[in-house]
């Protein structure tokens, strides 16, 4: 692969920081990728080249699952977690498909709407 040097306003500069920090990757592989996409030059990628978890199939790029989760996605919190120290699964166990009538259904969630 080459490398170039292009000149970018800061707003974008900034937007791709960003985009890249959120998907846990370095600015030059997901700067890369866009470039490659917009241009149409998509490259193929060797095993370890190029992005994470990112492998071409027909000009595309297409995601791989990890072998391990993110560091990131140990760090999310439920909005509401259970106080009971379960994770609260047992609360839909044996409730859900219930035998709620459809009318029953739509009754309950344009009360929640």
């Amino acid at each position: 692969m080459r490398t170039i040097t292009i000149t970018l306003p800061d707003a974008i500069a900034e937007e791709l920081e960003a985009d890249a920090k959120t998907s846990g990757r370095s600015l030059a592989d997901f700067a890369g990728e866009k470039f490659a996409i917009a241009y149409n030059a998509v490259p193929t990628l060797l095993p370890g080249d190029g992005a994470p978890n990112t492998k071409w199939v027909d000009g595309k790029p297409v995601y791989v699952r990890p072998d391990t989760p993110p560091a990131w996605l140990t760090q999310i919190e439920p909005e509401n977690p259970p106080t009971d120290g379960t994770n609260g699964l047992h609360r839909i166990v044996g409730q859900w498909p219930g035998d709620e009538t459809d009318e029953e259904i739509e009754a309950a969630l344009e009360r929640l709407s």
